[in-house]
């Protein structure tokens, strides 16, 4: 009989352990989080999603590099172009002219333009700092390029456009050095012989609507001197105070407004007008 008993005894005992690992086993898988099918299915999808979201971001990128890339070197063909045809106008300049004629022939007026308003900047930007003189320290009256690069040289406003009109490649040094480019009659017979139209002849008032960015315009101010600037657009003119000091009165660095009553009005020719010539 104890044999019988210590033999159910040992095996309730070993019964009890068993159903004690059981138990803990099915604790830990309880703890285990194995995701569903329909889970795997979802994290694969948004995975999908997030991976082409991606891609459409990557190509946009492209697609925005090669904009970029494409707009450099239209920008580069067609600077390219523009001094290509100035250089074909100097080397086909009638002998003897002393104005645009083939000089322009073939370039965008529009590109003509811009590069007189990029040069007005330029200017300024070069000369900031110089002295203002209608006669004394102006330089060379024959060679703008060395009144350009001379910064110790003053300047006053007719030597301010003259400097625009050759850094801008619109009219050539050999074709400004033959004038007195420090005064506004050397500006006027420059520009005339250069082709421009004096377009205010026709006009019984010069008013700000009437101009024409690139315009160079001319009059007497109130207190009789004469003057010369140039515009560029809603209503602001640059010229000499941009850049020069004037009785000890700092230069802006900026373009200006202009109340002064406009006298004479001086504009490139149109495309049509230049061909002609």
């Amino acid at each position: 009989m104890n044999f019988y008993s210590d033999g159910l005894e040992e095996a309730k005992n070993k019964f009890k352990q068993v159903y004690k690992t059981l138990g803990k086993a099915k604790q830990i898988t309880s703890e285990i989080n194995i995701p569903t099918e329909f889970e795997k299915a979802v994290v694969l999808r948004n995975t999908e999603i997030e991976i082409s979201d991606i891609e459409d971001r990557i190509n946009r990128l492209n697609q925005d590099i090669d904009f970029i890339i494409d707009s450099f070197e239209l920008a580069e063909a067609k600077n390219a172009a523009i001094l290509d045809g100035l250089i074909a106008g100097v080397l086909n300049m009638d002998e003897g002219t002393m104005g645009l004629g083939s000089y322009l022939n073939g370039i965008d007026r529009r590109d003509l333009i811009n590069a007189i308003l990029i040069a007005c900047e330029d200017v300024t930007a070069h000369k900031m700092g110089v002295h203002y003189s209608l006669e004394e320290g102006l330089g060379p009256d024959s060679d703008i390029e060395e009144c350009y690069n001379n910064n110790a040289y003053a300047i006053c406003c007719a030597t301010y456009v003259a400097m625009v009109l050759y850094k801008s490649g619109v009219i050539a040094p050999d074709n400004i050095n033959p004038y007195y480019f420090h005064s506004i009659n050397g500006i006027r017979s420059m520009v005339s012989d250069s082709g421009w139209k004096q377009v205010s002849v026709d006009w019984d008032e010069v008013t700000l609507d009437k101009l024409e960015p690139g315009d160079i315009v001319m009059n007497t101010t109130h207190s009789g001197e004469e003057h010369v600037l140039i515009y560029i657009g809603n209503g602001l003119f640059w010229d000499n105070t941009g850049c020069a000091i004037n009785n000890g009165q700092q230069p802006s660095g900026n373009p200006r407004s202009y109340y002064d009553r406009i006298d004479e009005v001086w504009r490139l020719p149109e495309e049509s007008e230049d061909n002609e010539k």
